[in-house]
């Protein structure tokens, strides 16, 4: 047991240096590529400014993302990329209810915190270096929100499909489109129909800086009025280390042009940090 142990820490330790090694070009060319076989803790920071008729004027609210990177050689032709998403901060304005007091009328808005729901996309890839690559798999939101205003309490199941486009070593372009329906719901307003589309572009700059875009698409067949929430911004990469360990950082800005006008996020500022972890397959 100890012999076993002692030999998974080597490999992690090996691991991690072995992209330690690499150029702050290469990794930075591997960790903006999702097919790739790099183990990483993506960590997202967002400041979000929300906007609708069902606020006064414009709120914010705050989230943290953590997304471990785990890519898993299943043979010599497949390996499988599990990409889970978990919310474990989510600060957000609610929607309000309005409410007369003399002859004016004012909306009771207010705001929750807690951990949302976390996405868990698991999808088979070739293993191997092409151009153009894909994966393709199974994706399930599991409700581990705290509060009903963070998520819904509803299991969900659906499919996820990845593409990346590699023409040569400084841009890369793909989507991980998403789609879930809710498979244990008890009422037609927990029927749940919705997607979320990914996208990354991005251009290497060189020496580890990257330069693009990779906004979220959102949306919501059971939502009233737009169902579309489409933003765009750019975002700045660059690699640098946290001790030993190669490390990307992105910011980034987004304004969403499409969203829903009753209540919907507008703009968001981004912090990304991404270490390299080590890989214990």
């Amino acid at each position: 047991m100890k012999k076993t142990l002692l030999l998974a820490l080597l490999s992690a330790g090996l691991s991690v240096s072995a992209y330690a090694d690499m150029t702050a070009s290469e990794t930075s060319q591997k960790l903006n590529d999702p097919t790739s076989d790099i183990w990483a803790m993506f960590t997202a920071f967002q400041l979000n400014s929300y906007s609708g008729d069902s606020l006064e004027g414009s709120e914010w609210g705050a989230s943290i993302l953590i997304e471990p990177i785990m890519p898993i050689t299943i043979n010599d032709d497949i390996k499988l990329l599990s990409r889970p998403v978990l919310p474990v901060f989510l600060g957000q304005p609610v929607p309000g209810e309005t409410y007369k007091s003399g002859s004016n009328t004012y909306l009771d808005t207010d705001q929750e915190f807690g951990l949302g729901n976390m996405q868990l996309p698991l999808m088979l890839s070739p293993n191997k270096e092409s151009k153009l690559t894909w994966g393709l798999g199974p994706t399930f939101i599991i409700p581990t929100n705290t509060d009903d205003a963070l998520g819904d309490d509803v299991w969900e199941a659906g499919v996820s499909f990845l593409s990346v486009y590699k023409p040569n070593e400084k841009f890369l372009s793909g989507a991980l489109t998403q789609y879930w329906w809710s498979i244990d719901h008890d009422s037609e307003e927990e029927k749940k129909s919705h997607a979320q589309i990914s996208l990354f572009n991005w251009y290497e700059l060189g020496g580890g800086r990257s330069i693009g875009f990779a906004p979220t698409i959102t949306y919501d067949a059971n939502r009233e009025g737009e169902k579309w929430n489409v933003p765009v911004g750019l975002s700045y990469a660059w690699m640098d280390k946290i001790g030993d360990i190669p490390t990307k950082f992105q910011i980034g800005a987004e304004y969403s042009i499409i969203k829903n006008d009753y209540y919907d996020s507008d703009f968001v500022l981004k912090l990304n940090i991404i270490p390299v972890i080590p890989s214990l397959l």
